[in-house]
């Protein structure tokens, strides 16, 4: 869990170092526009914001910006 933990922060620093920002952490605009026609989910859109704040807390990136690393 740790090594797998490591190589994909050491993507995301690449991925930072070559530009990517937070804005560039998105989904297909059919996902953020479209509600879902059916399943539990139905009539439901992504809510993108509160899910990127959640991947980088997870990760335990800055939720400003997802580039800077807390610890590593």
């Amino acid at each position: 869990m740790r090594a797998g933990e490591k190589i994909w922060t050491l993507q995301r620093i690449f991925n930072v170092r070559m530009g990517v920002r937070r804005k560039d952490d998105t989904l297909p605009k059919r996902f953020l526009e479209e509600p879902l026609s059916e399943g539990a989910a139905k009539g439901q859109v992504v809510e993108l914001e509160p899910m990127l704040n959640e991947f980088y807390a997870e990760g335990d990136w800055t939720t400003k910006a997802g580039q800077e690393r807390k610890r590593f």
